[in-house]
């Protein structure tokens, strides 16, 4: 069943929810992620410690307050990559629920722009297939590896 994530009055705490409820992986691609995004996966991580979360986001927005966003994210034990033009805006959760549409990890994309997002279960693992595709290729991010 597919349903949509349209309301911006509750698609951020819609957002957090559905990911939230994460038990063992959560796989998320982004082109760009900031600080509103990073507090939502701060608040995931702590309250489920062995949470696996994996983070893709592009190059092409690599940029200091970027850098400082995904310094504490690493900190905090997110495994983070980055791939050359990413463009994708998915979140997988626990390989089998998938969140998909327009909307990156940022305040503005989750509680001020017109974002298209859906929510369903993916029995193909199409969007988990193109994570591990482009994870495998991408580059692990340091504090050092991109300045």
């Amino acid at each position: 069943m597919k349903r949509k994530l349209q309301d911006q009055s509750t698609r951020y705490s819609t957002l957090e929810s559905l990911l939230g409820t994460a038990t063992e992986r959560l796989d998320i691609y982004v082109y760009v992620i900031d600080k509103c995004g990073a507090e939502v996966l701060r608040r995931i991580k702590e309250s489920n410690k062995s949470l696996k979360i994996r983070l893709l986001i592009s190059k092409d927005v690599l940029k200091e307050d970027i850098r400082g966003v995904l310094a504490e994210l690493s900190r905090l034990g997110l495994e983070i990559r980055v791939a050359e033009k990413l463009h994708s805006k998915v979140y997988i959760i626990d390989g089998v629920w998938v969140v998909e549409g327009s909307a990156n990890l940022t305040c503005r994309s989750l509680k001020e722009n017109v974002e298209n997002m859906s929510f369903e279960e993916d029995p193909r693992r199409v969007a988990l297939s193109n994570f591990e595709k482009i994870w495998e290729v991408a580059t692990p991010y340091t504090s050092t590896t991109f300045q």
